[in-house]
């Protein structure tokens, strides 16, 4: 019997490793394969999804980072406008166009590299109904950054 023994019962996970050992009680044992149906659940689920259609981590997995989904509040809104207005900019400069943005429908964000933004957001023309595009916009402490807006397709 191992001095872990103490804790194969309890109801709380728990793990210890050396370079020689690791142990892990029942509840741990339980939880890490509650995670690994979480995480083989996520990656079938995101496999084709591009950047701007990303969804969660489980949280079970105890994982962050990652590209995942930003619910669109007003305070979000409010952040994401001007970067979808510098993106629309850049298209109608490249394109010479006159879109006038409309509307954000989603995002995505990334919390590295000063936080990445993966925008898809509506905007108007005076011949054309809403279009949608797709933004990739970072917005570092010395300015947001335009690294691609495009039609989507």
């Amino acid at each position: 019997m191992s001095d872990f023994s103490m804790y194969d019962d309890d109801p709380e996970p728990f793990e210890f490793s050396c370079r020689r050992f690791v142990y892990k009680n029942k509840a741990q044992i339980i939880k890490d394969q509650q995670i690994k149906v979480a995480m083989d659940d996520y990656r079938e689920r995101s496999r084709n999804l591009s950047v701007f259609d990303a969804i969660s981590v489980p949280k079970i997995s105890g994982k962050c980072g990652g590209t995942g989904p930003l619910p669109i509040t007003e305070d979000v809104r409010l952040r994401l406008t001007p970067l979808c207005n510098l993106a629309l900019e850049k298209y109608n400069a490249d394109k010479d166009t006159h879109f006038v943005f409309a509307n954000i429908v989603k995002s995505t964000w990334s919390p590295t590299t000063g936080n990445m933004y993966y925008i898809t957001f509506q905007a108007q023309d005076s011949s054309t109904s809403l279009t949608t595009f797709q933004a990739q916009v970072s917005n570092h402490r010395s300015g947001p950054k335009v690294y691609s807006c495009a039609i989507k397709t």
